[in-house]
């Protein structure tokens, strides 16, 4: 007996009928697949081009041959050209067992087919939370997630924002990766991450001029956080840097990294570059870094009188590889021929330190606690 099946029907998750006023997400769970098969009891199937809806009692299987797809309409990218429904709410692709519909539809980049989850946003944080924090940590810091993890969905649902930034109509709102937020599947959720979800339902966070944000968040920040504008290109309005004196002590531990001065020249060289279209010399002799401590967001140059170069701390680790900067809490020190980074904290280091929350959870703090220590001028707001 699947106790965990009974568990989400008692609780009102797996219909999303029953919750008819949660908005619903769209999210890519494969691409450019060659193949499809899709498993569910009494499935229903719907193929978009035609219009034809069929329901298909006792039909536990559709398969679709993606490398045979006709591309009539291929500079119209992507079309959908079917959407599927299972009679309980649940389908299987690959093992994995999804709730919602499925949805296929041409790939991107024109090779297959890709695959989107069309789930309620309640659904959906239930099996985000157990990958993007861990389904056994303390209830108020899973509940600090799911607001976090909530606010940031439904920001992007509203202002469209996978489709701004390719283009072209997606069809689809998020990417199931660490590009956007990393969800599971309904194997992966347990009563914590429903109680989780269900305890904050509607709630998102917003700023004072009452807009909804993107809330981010990162695995560990280190000692401090940083704001959006330090770490990406856009400011945004209700941020602030805050101390963390919560997270030492879990996750992973102060790094360092030393190269020698060329070597780090050549990559300060090329991220000066790739991300402000900037060129320096190859003789690296004439120039000198500033002093630069944990809290500087950027490091800066001295290429002699009325040359100062400054590059984020963020493109730096970008192009060193977050293999060897894991955050962007670090600073620089200089020796005889060597450059020595020592840093802390992993991740970007922008909002919700997840290690910091399962901490103050641990201490006794509520979620509102929490979410008030790293997002001072913030409020929470329930939007259905």
């Amino acid at each position: 007996m699947n106790y965990l099946l009974i568990f989400i029907a008692m609780s009102g998750l797996l219909y999303s009928n029953a919750n008819a006023n949660i908005p619903t997400i769209k999210v890519k769970i494969a691409s450019s697949l060659k193949s499809i098969n899709i498993h569910g009891q009494n499935l229903k199937r719907h193929l978009v081009e035609t219009g034809r809806k069929k329901d298909l009692p006792g039909k536990s299987s559709i398969a679709f041959n993606c490398s045979k797809v006709a591309w009539k309409n291929w500079k119209k990218r992507p079309q959908i050209f079917a959407v599927i429904e299972a009679e309980k709410n649940v389908l299987q692709w690959e093992g994995h067992k999804y709730l919602g519909k499925i949805q296929v539809q041409t790939a991107e980049n024109y090779k297959g087919c890709d695959l989107v989850n069309e789930i309620d946003v309640e659904e959906y944080i239930s099996m985000v939370l157990p990958k993007e924090m861990n389904a056994s940590w303390p209830i108020e810091a899973l509940k600090a997630q799911a607001i976090a993890a909530r606010s940031y969905a439904l920001y992007k649902i509203r202002n469209n924002f996978v489709t701004k930034v390719k283009g072209y109509n997606t069809h689809y709102d998020l990417e199931n990766s660490e590009k956007h937020q990393v969800n599971g599947n309904y194997s992966d959720i347990t009563p914590k991450t429903i109680q989780a979800s269900k305890e904050t339902r509607g709630e998102i966070l917003i700023n004072g001029k009452e807009e909804k944000l993107p809330i981010f968040f990162h695995s560990k920040c280190g000692g401090h956080t940083f704001l959006p504008e330090e770490v990406w290109s856009n400011p945004v309005t209700g941020y602030e840097k805050v101390q963390c004196p919560y997270c030492y002590g879990h996750g992973l531990k102060n790094w360092k990294l030393s190269l020698k001065d060329h070597t780090f020249m050549n990559y300060y060289k090329k991220a000066l570059n790739r991300y402000q279209g900037k060129a320096l010399t190859n003789n690296s002799k004439g120039y000198r870094l500033f002093k630069n401590n944990e809290y500087d967001p950027i490091v800066k140059l001295y290429g002699g009188p009325q040359k100062v170069y400054s590059v984020k701390k963020s493109r730096l680790r970008s192009t060193l590889t977050r293999k060897n900067l894991p955050s962007n809490n670090f600073k620089i020190k200089i020796g005889k021929e060597t450059i020595n980074i020592e840093g802390a904290g992993f991740g970007h280091g922008v909002g919700l330190c997840q290690f910091g929350a399962k901490e103050m959870a641990l201490r006794g703090y509520s979620y509102k606690e929490i979410l008030k220590h790293y997002f001072p001028k913030l409020k929470i707001s329930k939007v259905y």
